[in-house]
């Protein structure tokens, strides 16, 4: 988050239970929080880059949003062949 701020873009951070949000740096153009409605928040971003859930994934391509998926579980990278 901390280098795509540093480039120049705006980074929309939900942790849910995966990281503590205290842990990321205050910054201008970073918003951290535990969680956000996935199909209102996928229609005001250019981009999601996510673990590839199942959920998150359909919420980006129902708002005609690319996705970069970084999965940490199985099911998370057959969700992004399938979605691929």
């Amino acid at each position: 988050a901390k280098q795509l701020v540093n480039e120049g873009y705006r980074v929309v951070v939900t942790t849910s239970s995966i990281a503590n949000i205290k842990d990321f740096p205050k910054l201008h153009n970073l918003f951290v929080t535990d969680y956000l409605p996935g199909d209102k928040i996928s229609r005001k971003v250019d981009l999601t880059v996510c673990h590839g859930g199942y959920g998150t994934l359909i919420d980006s391509i129902n708002a005609g949003v690319p996705v970069v998926s970084v999965p940490y579980n199985p099911d998370q990278a057959l969700h992004g062949l399938r979605m691929q």
